[in-house]
């Protein structure tokens, strides 16, 4: 379980760290940001409910969070138009975050510790990939190493 939730807390900050490169590196730089911000977080956020009804329903959590990691590696890494980049980046959070958490939870024996470990980096991630947005395609390349875990 403890290495688990490790790999999922670095997934977390990786994933958030990428969504946030994007938002204020290629996104930013076009026309239509505000707009597209707003699309970014209407995906990210909103769809978690459904996302997780659908997850419940497939149960492979552990597999949906690593598709989802790659997802946003590859939206953040792929020459996609802006739209269709935060779509991608927007989706790939939102079913990161139900699976990621899932997992945690599950594995968590009722214990609120394992789940404050696994959302922590997260504001980790949006910090470096708000200040360091150039660095967003390293970290896309080492998030498709630790998908792979």
């Amino acid at each position: 379980m403890r290495l688990r939730l490790a790999v999922n807390s670095l997934a977390h900050l990786m994933v958030d760290a990428m969504c946030a490169a994007a938002l204020y590196g290629p996104v930013a730089a076009s026309g239509g940001w505000a707009a597209l911000l707003m699309l970014y977080n209407s995906l990210a956020f909103s769809t978690q409910c459904l996302v997780g009804l659908l997850s419940d329903r497939l149960r492979t959590h552990m597999r949906l969070g690593a598709a989802a990691l790659s997802a946003v590696a590859l939206g953040l890494l792929l020459p996609l138009p802006d739209v269709l980049r935060v779509c991608v980046i927007g989706l790939g959070n939102s079913v990161f975050h139900v699976a990621g958490g899932t997992v945690t939870l599950a594995e968590s024996g009722g214990r609120a510790g394992p789940l404050g470990v696994f959302v922590a980096p997260g504001a980790v991630g949006l910090t470096l990939g708000r200040l360091l947005p150039g660095a967003g395609a390293a970290i896309a390349l080492a998030a498709l190493g630790v998908s792979l875990l």
